[in-house]
């Protein structure tokens, strides 16, 4: 019993339907489970949501239309009638430092790789081969090791040079900030989904976040002062410089010292020359930089503090936009269509957008009692019998009548419609005889009904049927003797049993 009482409640869940403005899909959703057909009951709430519908172009207005299938009235009536990776690194690092390449590459000093391994045999003055090759080996260490402390800190100074490129090209393009997320809103183009994606990357790159809760006013203010915020990073990329120069000095150095090692192959010195040379060149080309960085920053403007606040709230109200309309309605019809209708507001009109009629929804729904008629035939015959009555030798006699009679009949259903073509129901008849001695007689019929369809239907009706028929009167049973002239004879009511089938196939 308790099985039973939860399939019932899970299917009388209320039903969903998801209509995509831009591409015209539908979807219904059910219980959590998506139907291939709209399941809607008469009485029952359903919810409509419009989604991907762009609200900032549109007015969306709703048609709802219903209909009662009126089943006409043919038959009782007439009857009674009738009767991120490496290569992007290496670019960044060569925008940073306008100087080609990729960093301090390590290839032109491989003859360090194994530094420690070599042993050069030199001498001087009293100190012993050893020692020479100790303090080769701890030159040699000294240099990959600054060499690597220099691309750690290039690394951070294309970071921040980065860094500071991006700000640069935000501030200067403060004045069209607006106007940008304006055209995006407003672009018939693009679906609301990309309208939300490209708006939210915009706004999070012009407010260096992707939380503007952390953008209390004090960082607002902070971050209008633009001169200021700029720099601080420059402050920032000179302060790696300095310590890239640092490094360098050391790389000269300890350049200088195995350069003194006499019998040095010339095709290390060579390499050794060449890797120190590439890396006092960068370090120029990053100093340089800075001078232009100030330049780019001195012609620049402070940012609006009223504009940039309101970028912050452009940025929550699009982030939590749900380009969706929602819409709730109860059918109390047998059909149902509905029709959806986008109308271009003023901003709309401006850029010529013309009305646009989505496709519209017809409802089937079921659910509800319903009362109509319809006119058929049917074949019925009684539990007992029809005799017609005579005497012969004195002696009442009879032969049995039709063992069924087919009967005009119109009849009343009584039923709640169905989710499918194939409704239950109860039925109640009246019906004509036709042909033989019962025609033109009225005869009642009661019975359960399947009633196939819904506006143009089929029923077929079964049970107990009532009319007239002809009895012997006067306590006489056949097989009594009588000579009386006519056999006395009543007309009583008895029941029987009948098929009928009848139909409505004249429309709605």
């Amino acid at each position: 019993m308790a099985c039973f009482f939860l399939s019932i409640q899970a299917s009388t869940q209320d039903l969903h339907i998801y209509y995509d403005a831009t591409s015209d899909s539908i979807r219904y959703v059910q219980n959590g489970q998506t139907l291939t057909s709209p399941n809607l009951k008469r009485g029952k709430k359903v919810f409509l949501h419009v989604i991907n519908y762009n609200d900032y172009l549109y007015d969306l207005s709703i048609h709802l239309e219903e209909e009662e299938l009126n089943i006409p009235s043919k038959g009782l009536g007439q009857m009674l009638s009738l009767g991120g990776n490496s290569s992007a690194l290496k670019e960044l690092m060569g925008a940073a430092g306008g100087v080609g390449g990729d960093g301090f590459s390590n290839e032109k000093v491989e003859w360090l790789e194994d530094a420690e391994a070599k042993e050069v045999p030199l001498g001087y003055g009293q100190a012993s081969s050893e020692a020479y090759n100790q303090a080769y080996r701890e030159l040699s260490s000294l240099y990959t090791t600054t060499l690597g402390r220099m691309e750690a800190r290039e690394a951070q100074i294309v970071e921040t040079a980065k860094d500071i490129q991006t700000d640069l090209k935000l501030f200067q393009l403060n004045n069209f900030m607006g106007q940008e997320i304006m055209t995006l809103k407003y672009n018939p183009q693009l679906r609301p989904d990309q309208i939300k994606r490209l708006s939210l990357e915009y706004l999070e790159q012009v407010l260096g976040t992707d939380n503007p809760a952390k953008l209390d006013l004090n960082s607002v203010i902070e971050k209008a002062d633009v001169q200021k915020t700029l720099q601080k990073k420059i402050d920032q990329y000179q302060r790696h410089i300095s310590n890239l120069n640092k490094q360098l000095l050391i790389l000269e150095i300890a350049k200088d010292s195995l350069l003194g090692f006499p019998q040095l192959p010339i095709a290390d010195q060579l390499s050794l020359n060449e890797s120190f040379e590439e890396a006092k060149t960068r370090t120029a080309a990053y100093q340089d930089k800075v001078a232009v960085m100030e330049s780019q920053s001195e012609t620049l403007e402070d940012w609006d503090l009223k504009a940039l606040m309101a970028i912050r709230y452009a940025y929550e109200e699009i982030k939590d936009h749900p380009f969706t309309y929602n819409y709730t309605f109860t059918p109390k019809a047998d059909e149902l269509k509905l029709s959806i209708t986008l109308t271009p507001n003023d901003s709309a009109r401006v850029k010529n957008i013309k009305p646009k009629t989505l496709a519209p929804l017809e409802l089937p729904v079921y659910g509800g009692i319903k009362v109509n008629a319809s006119l058929g035939i049917s074949f019925g015959g009684y539990f007992n019998r029809p005799q017609a009555y005579f005497h012969r030798d004195s002696i009442i006699r009879a032969d049995d009548k039709d063992l069924f009679q087919p009967i005009v009949t119109s009849f009343i259903h009584f039923y709640r419609q169905s989710q499918g073509s194939v409704s239950f129901g109860g039925s109640f008849g009246l019906g004509i005889a036709l042909g033989g001695e019962s025609s033109g007689l009225q005869t009642y019929f009661l019975g359960p009904s399947l009633i196939f369809g819904k506006g143009q239907r089929v029923v077929m009706t079964t049970g107990v049927m009532g009319g007239k028929v002809e009895r012997l009167a006067q306590g006489y049973e056949v097989g009594d003797a009588f000579d009386n002239g006519i056999i006395p004879t009543r007309s009583v009511y008895d029941l029987g049993y009948f098929l009928g089938f009848s139909f409505n196939l004249a429309g709605k």
